[in-house]
């Protein structure tokens, strides 16, 4: 029964990670501002609460339960799907730094009523491409999950 507990657990907590990593992806395709940098830190402190706890009940899972680490280290799959994680982790650095530094120069602007900085138009950009790869990682890993379930 706890098995299956932290089995529903960790679905619970990958599907609130890519449904705040898919608010993401729209938010910042919502027009810049002070309001919609506001909206993707909470999107992204959503998504990177839920990585954390992902990747703790997941190593739970793995270590305590299901068919042991032995099992999971010597996949293929699971390691690529392990791998895949890391990758989209990493890749999420950037745009979150960014938007501490947005919401900092923006209330900047907003104190002296000045247009929003064309460097972080640039970045947005950045960002955007971030969180697409972001969401093709996050396929790839559901994609491995789909194998590691027929045992592949």
């Amino acid at each position: 029964m706890t098995s299956a507990l932290f089995a529903f657990i960790h679905h619970l907590l990958a599907f609130t990670l890519v449904a705040a990593l898919a608010a993401e992806f729209v938010l910042i395709r919502q027009p810049f501002g002070l309001e919609s940098v506001k909206k993707l830190l909470v999107a992204d402190a959503f998504y990177g609460v839920s990585a954390i706890l992902v990747f703790l009940v997941g190593f739970t899972r793995v270590f305590r339960y299901e068919k042991g680490s032995e099992f999971y280290f010597a996949s293929a799959t699971f390691n690529m799907k392990f791998m895949l994680f890391i990758a989209v982790g990493v890749l999420s650095i950037y745009p979150t730094i960014s938007y501490f530094r947005w919401r900092k120069s923006l209330l900047k602007e907003a104190a002296t009523e000045n247009a929003v900085p064309n460097p972080l138009l640039k970045q947005q950009g950045r960002v955007k491409v971030l969180i697409t790869l972001e969401l093709i990682g996050v396929v790839g890993i559901l994609y491995c999950a789909a194998l590691m379930a027929r045992g592949l």
